[in-house]
């Protein structure tokens, strides 16, 4: 029976701070006596969801972040697996004493990148030089793409026979892409790179090492599986103004749904009659920021924000450069959360059952008057914290 939930929801670029809410809210639930469950429901490993644990540093990328809490992980059907980033998180978190034999579960139906997608992404944006898309290098779009074509997901990979067919038929498509997109001189530097032809031949190593750890879940089986927890916490991926219908930020956006309808289609599903309360939670900074290229709301110097900010999750990196900063704006920030919580008020029950929270994170590195969102007619709560911790009980 479930009787508590929480969606917390990105309301900007992303690397707002939902990792840091996540634990959170799990560490609530848990001092309550329940016992959640956190799901994965958008995006896939090209997250990063910063957990300081008992002095114990982790970037969650392809598990929960309430890992360090022994809480379970779902990774519902609209998350993208990568076996290559899954193994090395697990070897990981097991280094830092997190053991997550027993703790997965997959959806039969997520998407499943290989070498090839992340190949083809990194060629892309290497072709487009000074015009590329800022992605984060991990074959995502790729991997919707190529699914278009070759066909797939971690359900059907547990017969040898059918994965040494798809292994043939991505090949074949990973050439014909090279050739439509004109991409021979970069192929060149891959099939030339020992390390790189060592992730092709030890793929399906880290294949077999994920589906020996996880566990699978049948989609008729979802609802009774989910229905097990008395508890649901939903991290979402990225913020807002990256989802896909987002017209305005095309093309630099993410190809998944980073607001409420991903949790709604899950919810839409379960008996709720007993749940006393869902929580949609938006994190926002103190201040924006964006990875990549793309329009930035109010971009300012970091010196404007404050030039002593130190982000150890995102440093600059070839794919997306520097983190860009920009002055958050109350008015369009309570708009845009305010459009995605009126979905969840469309779920067929009792409407006080929803309670709408802001978490502001990183107040320690920039000053506003949180007070300003209290202009938000659906606002129950206002949770501040630093860009460490959450000093007051959710």
């Amino acid at each position: 029976m479930i009787k508590n939930v929480a969606v917390i929801t990105g309301a900007n670029y992303g690397d707002e701070g939902k990792g840091l809410g996540t634990y959170k809210f799990c560490q609530s639930f848990i001092n309550r006596g329940l016992y959640p469950l956190v799901i994965c429901h958008n995006g896939g490993a090209q997250r990063g969801h910063t957990v300081i644990h008992k002095g114990t540093r982790h970037v969650f990328r392809h598990v929960g972040s309430g890992s360090f809490l022994n809480c379970h992980t779902y990774l519902s059907e609209d998350f993208i697996l990568n076996p290559i980033i899954f193994r090395e998180e697990y070897e990981e978190l097991l280094e830092k004493g997190v053991e997550l034999d027993n703790k997965v579960f997959v959806s039969e139906k997520c998407l499943v990148t290989t070498p090839y997608e992340m190949f083809l992404n990194d060629m892309k944006e290497r072709k487009r030089n000074k015009l590329k898309h800022g992605s984060c290098g991990l074959g995502i779009f790729e991997t919707i793409q190529r699914n278009k074509e070759v066909n797939f997901a971690i359900g059907d990979l547990y017969i040898s026979t059918t994965k040494f067919k798809i292994k043939s038929e991505i090949n074949k498509y990973f050439n014909k892409c090279i050739k439509e997109e004109n991409l021979f001189e970069y192929k060149k530097d891959y099939m030339n790179d020992p390390m790189l032809t060592d992730i092709i031949n030890t793929y399906y190593e880290d294949l077999n090492f994920m589906l020996s750890k996880i566990q699978i879940i049948n989609s008729e089986d979802e609802k009774y599986f989910l229905e097990r927890y008395d508890s649901l916490i939903f991290e979402g991926a990225q913020g807002l103004l990256l989802d896909q219908n987002n017209k305005k930020g095309f093309p630099h956006l993410t190809p998944s749904n980073t607001g409420a309808d991903n949790p709604i289609k899950i919810l839409s599903n379960l008996d709720l009659s007993k749940t006393r309360k869902i929580e949609v939670c938006y994190v926002t900074r103190t201040y924006l920021t964006r990875h990549g290229v793309g329009y930035l709301e109010n971009e300012c110097s970091k010196e404007v924000i404050n030039p002593t900010i130190i982000d150890k999750t995102n440093v600059p990196n070839e794919y997306q450069g520097s983190l860009r900063y920009g002055i958050l704006n109350f008015d369009t920030l309570i708009e845009r959360t305010m459009n995605d919580f009126k979905k969840y008020l469309k779920i067929n029950i009792k409407k006080d059952v929803f309670k709408k929270i802001y978490l502001v994170t990183h107040s320690n590195e920039c000053i506003i008057d949180n007070s300003r969102l209290l202009a938000d007619e659906y606002v129950n709560k206002i949770i501040v914290s630093s860009n460490e911790e959450i000093n007051c009980l959710i």
